[in-house]
């Protein structure tokens, strides 16, 4: 227990000073806090994305999929799954940036583009016309836009139009803040978690100890420095967490005699985890292809990111280089369960017991919990500036001073932290809850990428498309303990959920664009794309 505890301390401790020494260098507003627009390029773009993606899970989730659900196959998958859901936004990052160069997250872009109408007004308003939101700034010296005002039209023969819009508008916004909120938080609750098990099974370090230690060394440089420093820290974990992955497998390999060694208890007794064949591990991986994918969609962290690099080509490098790096990382991470599967180990902390079943040397334990140490600050403040950047949005409809939204975004983000710890103490499993959160991401998943491309789609359609999604998903969803929750065939079947969520879905959004276009045409005003140019900085 001393020699991990001790490393324990030291990293989170070291990593809190390298981001705290970022903090006094500048005064932060809030807009750097939550964006901090167009600052990073080419190895820093690269090494915050990728570090930002992994987290603790992977030394838990891969080798799961490949001790208990299919072997090499699901760990195909997994790694599918994870490398696509990175890749996705090398095309709908810059299509973001093209349409609202000044927005700042995903559930502001379905605020105005689902919300009531918005123009550009320089100068003053016009008559008639209401505004939305704050003023722009008028210094004359800012490099943002000036003079700009998103004002809403509130004609009389269209008010019940419009009114009719903008609740079709707030619902859609509402469900796709609450599902971004529910996915980030249980992912941060599942990473405190996942550190606090690590260390508990490699070093009997009680849980409660380590969710505290690794959470207030994130407060210190995350609530005061924002995402510029979280992106700092990021960089100097990647740079730790690549290395000590591939030292960790080599020196597990070495352990066990070699390449041919290391395998042959798993080819002669479990054949089946080392085909590509495997049925189990093939619709296994779908599904997480389907989740992975869908889910990544809502988390803050990657849309920050997506405005922090400084154009749109160095979104697309950094993510797909992320996604290239990512997939022989999790690889790698899912063949130590295939492993462990051999020694008739499994399940989420089967890379854990196979460390103690190797009486692993000193040097080797220290490794493991250093990478872990970084990989889990990696993810944790990315998920905490994330869930607050979500927060701002509303935050800033009951106050217009920056700084006062700032003060309570840091307190928001102290106490979902806190709630978090107390769920990893408990050592509780959220697993159910990422499925539940999973489902809602793959029936919104088509509906929104769709609306970054089609004038047509409308807040109705986007919300009925989703919540039709979530229904017929919600039909072939297993119950906690994984029984169907409703008797119907394939009940029970997360692959039938997910995937009746997203194909109904997408569905459902198609042919109410061909209803629009061939029927409806004349009384469907297309969106003005350019209104989301007017959105301004905070």
């Amino acid at each position: 227990m001393g020699l991990s505890l001790l490393i324990l301390l030291v990293a989170t401790a070291t990593f809190a000073l390298l981001g705290l020494t970022q903090v006094g260098r500048r005064t932060v507003d809030l807009e750097d806090y939550m964006v901090s627009r167009n600052q990073i390029g080419g190895p820093m773009a690269l090494a915050t994305i990728t570090a930002s993606a992994l987290g603790a899970w992977i030394l838990f989730s891969p080798a799961e999929a490949g001790s208990t659900f299919g072997g090499l196959s699901a760990i195909l998958g997994y790694c599918i799954g994870s490398a696509a859901a990175v890749f996705v936004f090398c095309f709908v990052g810059p299509r973001l940036r093209q349409i609202m160069p000044w927005g700042h997250s995903l559930n502001e872009y379905v605020r105005y583009r689902f919300g009531q109408p918005v123009e550009q007004v320089l100068g003053q308003q016009a008559p008639g016309q209401q505004a939305l939101g704050q003023q722009a700034s008028r210094d004359p010296l800012s490099a943002r836009p000036q003079h700009i005002t998103l004002v809403e039209f509130r004609n009389e023969p269209s008010k019940e139009l419009t009114t009719s819009g903008n609740l079709w508008g707030q619902a859609m916004y509402l469900l796709t803040v609450s599902v971004m909120l529910l996915y980030m938080f249980v992912y941060l609750a599942a990473e405190l978690t996942a550190i606090a098990q690590a260390l508990q099974l490699v070093a009997n370090v009680p849980l409660l100890t380590t969710s505290l230690v690794v959470i207030t060394a994130v407060f210190l440089y995350t609530t005061y420095g924002g995402l510029k420093v979280t992106i700092l820290t990021d960089a100097a974990q990647f740079i730790l967490i690549v290395p000590l992955l591939l030292i960790c497998f080599v020196a597990t390999i070495i352990s066990l005699g070699g390449w041919t060694a290391a395998f042959a208890p798993v080819a002669e007794d479990l054949p089946a985890l080392l085909s590509f064949g495997n049925v189990g591990g093939l619709r296994f991986g779908a599904t997480l292809i389907i989740a992975i994918i869908a889910a990544e969609l809502f988390n803050q962290g990657n849309w920050q990111r997506v405005y922090a690099c400084k154009d749109d080509q160095t979104v697309r490098r950094a993510f797909l280089g992320s996604a290239l790096v990512i997939l022989p990382l999790l690889f790698l991470s899912g063949l130590l369960g295939v492993i462990a599967a051999g020694f008739e180990l499994s399940g989420t902390t089967a890379f854990f017991d196979l460390l103690q079943t190797l009486a692993i040397p000193s040097w080797l334990l220290g490794a493991v919990v250093l990478l872990a140490v970084a990989l889990v600050m990696s993810s944790l403040d990315t998920m905490l500036n994330g869930i607050s950047a979500v927060f701002t949005v509303d935050l800033l409809r009951l106050s217009q001073k920056p700084a006062q939204v700032l003060m309570i975004s840091r307190i928001l983000t102290v106490a979902v932290g806190l709630l978090a710890v107390a769920i990893a103490a408990q050592g509780y499993s959220v697993l159910y809850l990422f499925f539940v959160a999973d489902l809602i991401c793959a029936a919104l998943l088509f509906p929104i990428i769709f609306s970054l491309y089609s004038r047509y789609q409308s807040a109705s359609d986007a919300f009925i498309s989703s919540v039709v999604g979530i229904a017929i998903g919600t039909l072939f969803f297993p119950k906690p303990d994984f029984s169907p929750l409703f008797a119907i065939p394939g009940g029970g079947d997360l692959l039938n959920s997910f995937a009746a969520a997203l194909f109904s879905s997408v569905l459902i959004t198609l042919l109410c664009q061909l209803i629009n276009k061939r029927f409806k045409r004349d009384k469907i005003k297309p969106f003005n794309y350019s209104d989301l140019a007017q959105v301004k900085p905070y």
